[in-house]
Formats: structure tokens, C-alpha cells, sequence
């Protein structure tokens, strides 16, 4: 949790980085593996949910990056309009509720990552960069 950040940070040893994690145990898990690798001073991370970048206290709605790196999730969810209930074609849906919004889009794939970050790129030079699971 928090891996593509520290990466980042290791490779752009004088960047500023700043992660979003949607679920408050992911959060906190990557502020400790920040704080375990010494690289706390550079990054920094906050709850909330890219494609609401509104949430984010203390950033500006207008806040521009170099760099915009997501893990969307990768299973598709169907939703029945009729019964309200969820349904997957690939395995059963998580119980856990960790690592359920971490794999299943319930609030949206990578269309919607992408959407949210090219307004946060600050130029035609910048990069969105999605980091995505290999399915076999």
C-alpha cells in the first residue's frame, strides 16, 4: 500500500509526492510504510478518492502535477436496476470491505482515473500513468 508513490519518490529524488487512497486502512498503512522508509518528508498521503478531487483538504481545485499515477480498479461490477444488487462476472464478489473498492469498480474503472486526471496535468508534457494488475 502506498508502493507506486515510494516508487515514485525513489525515482524523483527531488520530487514532492502526494498519494490518495480511498480506504482509511490503506491510508494508514501507506503513511507507516512512508514513515519506515524514510521518505516521509517528500510525501505525504491523504484519504479521499482521485476522481473527487474536491475532498482532498488543503489542495486547491486548480492544482496541477507533472506526474498522475493510479491503480484503478480492474473487475467489472453489473448492477441490476431492479433489485438494487451487484453481480460479477469474474469469481464472486469480495466480502472484504478492504480490499473490495481496491479490485471491483463500484465506483468506476480506469475510464473515470482517466478523467480525473488530465485536468490535474499540468502541461502537454505531463504524464498519467496507470499502474494495473496482470490478469492471466
Amino acid at each position: 500500500i502506498g508502493t507506486v508513490l515510494q516508487m515514485v519518490a525513489w525515482q524523483f529524488t527531488a520530487a514532492r509526492c502526494l498519494g490518495i487512497e480511498a480506504q482509511q486502512l490503506s491510508a494508514d498503512m501507506a503513511r507507516r510504510s512512508i514513515a519506515y522508509n524514510g521518505c516521509s518528508e517528500r510525501c505525504e498521503v491523504r484519504r479521499g478518492d482521485m476522481r473527487l478531487f474536491k475532498d482532498f483538504a488543503g489542495v486547491s481545485d486548480d492544482a496541477k502535477f507533472d506526474l498522475v499515477t493510479g491503480t484503478p480498479p480492474y473487475f467489472p461490477v453489473d448492477f441490476a436496476m431492479d433489485t438494487g444488487g451487484a453481480s460479477t462476472t469474474v469469481g464472486g464478489l469480495p466480502t472484504c470491505e478492504q480490499s473490495a473498492p481496491a479490485r471491483y469498480e463500484f465506483r468506476g474503472g480506469v475510464e473515470a482515473y482517466c478523467a480525473a486526471a488530465a485536468p490535474r496535468l499540468r502541461s502537454a508534457s505531463s504524464r498519467f500513468v496507470v499502474c494495473e494488475g496482470f490478469l492471466d
